[in-house]
């Protein structure tokens, strides 16, 4: 009885404003057996304004509680939330079918989307109502630590986009959104190694490459080996011995501050959320959100089955106030061919709802000649506070591992408007090797390096 250990929970840590704050979520209604003892501890609580003991709650309601209580309370409040939206769901059920007996289809259809979209906000939004100046305190915290430079959130490896977001924060959830065959793991796993070498714990997920191709990939980041040597095995001798002995060293050194999941692990929004209870990372990365399932029912089609995970990680991003940077597909009304103003939002494909739920959306884009100077745009298409807006121009090289930002696009999509700032401290997001072109590795490339000298800085 999952009600029987929420109970349990809350009574061994005598909490009383967590007791309130989980069991406004649910009614006396929502209970079976359970409900004698569910309506006691309501009552108990509200005319004493504390926890009763267990004993009493046994002698009241004459059934011995014996089974202790392993998991977070979260854990079985979750449980009987979603116990209590299947029996909503039911009941809603049965209410169309009688409509539809009387022939108003169109009432019917505008009852079933109401009733999804409060069924969706009631999984994503805490209905706990606090006084807003109950985070006065935290946001001091959070303010001191960003004049000081600590309080910042995780840094991607771009300052002109930190400058802007102060970093990925608890509960972010952000999207990068491109064209098959853009790099959108790539980008991805440029961000988790910049996150790892500060020393943050990363979880990866992808659905879509298996594990061993994941790891040559990081490989190649992380070690700035080129890609296309390293996975066609061309690394001379002196430089394969060095690859294999460095490789060996990060797995001795810091084997567990880069998790990702195993071939036992689903691939849905339940089994990410088991990762992250067991992991305990300070970053998700969710690579192909597209290819993952919804975790709490089977959607008909792949538009809800993508609204649904966009629910699904956007509430598991606000429960374990974490960042959650996140890959989709464009569409094909996003052209490869030219970087103009046409991706947006509305260009991802098979949603038209995920602008909703992310904190930031990022679109990357490569058009023919980019792609032959080695140079990609990161264009904001979601930011908040209109903190940001111009194209970011980075080096997508492959050849030297270098993906880098070399400057902003004051005119979106065109080179020759392109500035470098100048930024603090803050936005430089620490020291690491990630992107940066300085390989510890003495290559001598087969292909001519870039020269950035043809740029117009």
């Amino acid at each position: 009885m999952n009600f029987e250990k929420l109970t349990i929970r809350y009574l061994a840590d005598n909490d009383v404003s967590e007791f309130y704050r989980m069991f406004t979520k649910v009614k006396s209604s929502d209970f079976e057996e359970e409900k004698v003892a569910f309506d006691y501890l309501c009552e108990h609580v509200e005319k004493y304004s504390v926890i009763p003991d267990l004993s009493v709650l046994e002698a009241f309601t004459a059934h011995k509680y014996d089974e202790p209580a392993t998991e977070p309370g979260d854990f079985y409040a979750e449980i009987l939330r979603t116990r209590r939206a299947i029996k909503r769901t039911g009941n809603e059920l049965a209410a169309m079918t009688t409509m539809l007996k009387t022939g108003d289809a169109e009432a019917v259809l505008k009852k079933m989307e109401d009733y999804s979209f409060n069924l969706r906000k009631s999984f994503i939004v805490d209905d706990r109502v606090v006084s807003i100046f109950e985070y006065l305190d935290d946001l001091e915290k959070v303010y001191e630590g960003i004049k000081s430079g600590t309080g910042a959130g995780i840094p991607t490896p771009w300052p002109s986009i930190n400058n802007a977001v102060i970093g990925y924060g608890p509960g972010d959830f952000v999207l990068f959104a491109a064209r098959s065959g853009v790099g959108k793991t790539f980008n991805l796993l440029t961000q988790a190694d910049h996150a790892f070498n500060l020393g943050k714990k990363v979880l990866f997920i992808t659905p879509e490459i298996t594990q061993t191709r994941l790891l040559m990939r990081f490989a190649a980041v992380h070690l700035q080996v080129p890609y296309d040597d390293l996975r066609k095995g061309r690394l001379n001798s002196f430089i394969e011995k060095k690859f294999w002995q460095d490789m060996e060293d990060i797995k001795a050194s810091s084997a567990e501050s880069f998790m990702i999941m195993g071939k036992g692990m689903k691939s849905d929004v339940g089994g990410i959320r088991a990762a992250v209870h067991e992991v305990k990372p300070d970053i998700v990365f969710v690579d192909a959100i597209y290819l993952l399932n919804p975790m709490s029912f089977k959607p008909r089609d792949r538009f809800e089955r993508m609204a649904a995970v966009a629910d699904d990680l956007k509430k598991l991003a606000i429960d374990s106030q974490l960042p959650f940077v996140t890959t989709a597909q464009f569409n094909r009304s996003v052209s490869g061919k030219k970087v103009g103003g046409e991706a947006g939002l509305e260009g991802i494909a098979l949603s038209d709802q995920i602008g909703w739920n992310i904190d930031w959306g990022f679109a990357l884009l490569q058009d023919d000649d980019m792609k032959i100077d080695k140079k990609m745009i990161i264009r904001p298409i979601k930011t908040r506070e209109s903190a940001f807006g111009s194209d970011v121009l980075i080096r997508w090289n492959f050849d030297t591992m270098d993906f880098s930002e070399i400057g902003v696009l004051s005119t979106p999509g065109k080179i020759s408007s392109l500035t470098v700032p100048s930024y603090s401290a803050l936005s430089s997001g620490g020291s690491s090797s990630a992107g940066s072109g300085t390989s510890s590795y003495s290559y001598a490339p087969s292909v001519k390096v870039e020269d950035d000298d043809t740029v117009p800085f």
